[in-house]
């Protein structure tokens, strides 16, 4: 077999973002990459939008609308523009509730969706089981396993989140990875401006490189 040595940069940077991309495959309330099992009230809905730098400097611009026609589904969109090797993906996810979300105590959820690269033939598939605790008191903590179908392997995904009010804001910080690559460590804060606007962001770790990110969520 030949092989266009021309093609291999740019098919290992968009390797490496999906990566980036997939280590909890799609995102909760923002700035959080580990999902949490809650959705939008029946009817409702929201748009993220947020700026990302993975640890060897890709930076790309996401948005997510998100809507949820029952009080167990929302449905949200993915789309995303890399603006250091200039392509782009979109996808679609979907969040079920299956047990009622708690304000104090437990509840579980599962997700399922795919991210498609433009002008690639394969897509990115996952599913990922979600398990959430809160306490009024203590904050939340967010656990979440499962696993994405690449290009030539599944790997196991995981994640571990922990969320808690202070004073006007929230602050997190979660661990999160996958098999075969550098997991994730990061923290992040998050408040609104407006009862319908929110202001986040977070930093973190990936092997010794510095990811960050920055958003805003908007409130339908």
């Amino acid at each position: 077999m030949k092989i266009n040595k021309n093609r291999l940069p740019h098919e290992f940077a968009i390797a490496f973002f999906v990566l980036c991309f997939l280590h909890v495959p799609a995102h909760a309330g923002r700035p959080l990459h580990v999902e949490d099992a809650g959705i939008n009230e029946k009817g409702h809905g929201h748009i993220e939008t947020w700026y990302y730098q993975c640890a060897e400097k890709t930076d790309s611009w996401h948005v997510s609308p998100a809507f949820a026609p029952t009080d167990w589904l929302e449905v949200a969109g993915l789309f995303t523009k890399n603006n250091s090797d200039n392509f782009y993906q979109k996808g679609l996810q979907a969040k079920v509730l299956l047990t009622p979300s708690r304000e104090s105590g437990c509840n579980f959820g599962a997700i399922g969706g795919f991210l498609h690269t433009h002008g690639e033939s394969h897509r990115d598939t996952w599913v990922t089981g979600i398990a959430s605790c809160n306490s009024v008191s203590y904050g939340s903590v967010h656990i979440n396993v499962g696993s994405v179908s690449l290009v030539d392997n599944s790997p196991l995904s995981w994640g571990a989140a922990y969320e808690k009010p202070v004073g006007p804001v929230t602050a997190s910080i979660e661990y999160f990875g996958q098999r075969y690559s550098k997991s994730t460590i990061q923290a992040g804060l998050r408040g609104y401006v407006h009862p319908r606007l929110q202001l986040d962001g977070s930093i973190g770790r990936q092997g010794r490189g510095t990811i960050l990110s920055i958003g805003i969520k908007i409130q339908l």
